[in-house]
């Protein structure tokens, strides 16, 4: 039996095109792998509300695979859940069926346990005391030391609560500890996570012997990518490669301008970052006034420009004449 296993896809239709690479990547994942069965980990939508689009889109999908008898589970995740209420309510529910599995709460099938999104922890920890050593278990939630490298206060669980093969959507970046696998996203969410690289799971499991585990790269579909301007112009054609929908962020320092990108350079969308004009830590002033500060006024200026422990750009004339213009509301002179 083949099972194909994808972490948080998180389904969305807020930017032109952005759903269809999406659907496009998972699509050519199932039609690559052809697998017995599909186990997606969690956060199927990016939002608590997901629209008719996002709903209708994965519809699409889930009618091909169980046309074609496909076995397709749908874990529960934080994004999936209608509130915090740990009610289990969730629009997943339109998709149940004979093929189409939903677990809105901690359930069996086969060998194979499953752990929705619960926001109290010790329910999550009662259902994997649940789980049979043998078994395999999905789930939706961390443990301590999975969100950060120093694991302060961002779970309660602990990684001796796992007492089977786990595998865990949720968290978005690939990690490995012990039992325990956090899957990671397909392909990335957001800026933040620029440059990682995204993972699907296949489960190879014959009648005799352990399971298989192979861990796959992504290679196409939805990425974020960060870069300088130069960086971007010299990158230009593998940033334009249709294979990928690419949202791009271009960080410019402050004598650079976005007219200056290659004519070459074709993304799906693009986010220009421009860079403070004072970069330095001896250009920017660490005074702090010594009074509360509820509006600008003469006074506060005054005691900046009195105060200030490195030399204003501005003199104090430039900044009243300014404050004098935003008080009267006149507009701002063209001139610098």
């Amino acid at each position: 039996m083949k099972t194909v296993v994808i972490g948080d896809i998180h389904l969305d239709s807020k930017s032109r095109g952005h759903l269809n690479a999406q659907l496009a990547t998972i699509e050519s994942i199932i039609v690559d792998e052809n697998p017995d069965e599909i186990i997606f980990l969690g956060d199927i939508f990016m939002h608590r509300n997901p629209s008719p689009r996002v709903l209708v889109g994965f519809k699409e999908l889930l009618d091909i695979w169980t046309d074609a008898n496909i076995n397709v589970h749908l874990l529960r995740g934080n994004h999936d859940s209608a509130d915090k209420s740990d009610n289990g309510l969730t629009a997943l529910e339109v998709y149940r069926s004979q093929y189409v599995h939903v677990w809105n709460h901690f359930g069996a099938y086969n060998d194979k346990y499953f752990i929705p999104h619960y926001e109290n922890e010790n329910t999550t920890r009662a259902y994997l005391s649940r789980c049979p050593k043998d078994a395999k278990a999905f789930g939706h939630f961390g443990y301590l030391g999975s969100l950060n490298s120093v694991g302060d206060a961002d779970s309660t669980l602990s990684i001796s609560d796992f007492k089977c093969k786990t595998y865990l959507g949720h968290i978005h970046n690939f990690k490995q500890n012990g039992l325990v696998t956090i899957l990671g996203t397909p392909y990335s969410t957001n800026y933040g996570e620029a440059g990682t690289q995204g993972y699907y799971l296949v489960l190879h499991e014959e009648s005799v012997g352990p399971v298989r585990e192979e861990f796959k790269e992504v290679r196409f579909g939805p990425r974020h990518v960060v870069t300088s301007l130069e960086e971007a112009n010299n990158r230009a054609e593998e940033l334009s490669d249709a294979s990928w929908y690419t949202m791009l962020r271009v960080s410019l320092r402050s004598d650079e301008s976005a007219s200056e990108l290659s004519e070459n350079l074709r993304v799906e969308e693009l986010d220009i970052k421009v860079a403070p004009a004072f970069g330095d830590d001896d250009e920017i002033s660490k005074y702090k006034p010594n009074r509360d500060l509820f509006t600008i006024n003469e006074q506060i200026i005054t005691d900046y420009v009195e105060n200030c422990d490195v030399s204003p750009t501005l003199t104090k004339e430039n900044l009243m004449e300014g404050y004098s213009l935003l008080k009267k509301g006149d507009p701002l002179p063209d001139e610098d």
